[in-house]
């Protein structure tokens, strides 16, 4: 991939700012083999329509989003869907933007599950995190923020 920006690469974190951040999301995300975990404030509905298709080769998805009226056509495809595990929160809880791929990769950064955050040339950020401590800390990030009721 010719990636646009500039990337950081750690001992099991890699780094990576620009414009094409979102096309190394969109590819970690659609390799998933068992589960995926998404934190996002906005999802857009080509791609809860991407996750829904997913969901169907038995592949575990829990989501967070927000309860923002922008985010309506992705909050109505997910009530209609059963495959799909997933919670609402108001939009001044949700703003973590949290990728966890088959419990092997955790992505943060500040890219949305929208065209506008993946698709544009945007300036993102994205942390991939491999370290096996950081990935299992990022789950607990995104399992607490799951649990968390009343916003």
């Amino acid at each position: 991939m010719n990636f646009k920006g500039y990337g950081v690469h750690l001992k099991d974190v890699h780094l990576y700012v620009g414009e094409d951040c979102g096309y190394v999301l969109l590819e970690k995300i659609f390799d998933v083999v068992q589960e995926l975990r998404i934190c996002s404030p906005w999802i857009s509905k080509k791609y809860i329509e991407k996750l829904i298709d997913i969901s169907k080769r038995d592949i575990s998805i829990f989501i967070i989003t927000s309860d923002d009226e922008n985010n309506s056509e992705c909050l109505d495809l997910l009530k209609f869907q059963d495959k799909i595990k997933f919670k609402i929160q108001s939009t001044s809880f949700v703003h973590s933007k949290i990728y966890i791929i088959d419990k092997e990769l955790a992505i943060i950064g500040s890219a949305n599950l929208t065209y506008t955050g993946l698709e544009s040339k945007q300036n993102n950020y994205l942390a991939c995190i491999y370290d096996r401590t950081g990935v299992d800390d990022m789950i607990n990030v995104f399992n607490d923020l799951y649990r968390k009721k009343g916003f």
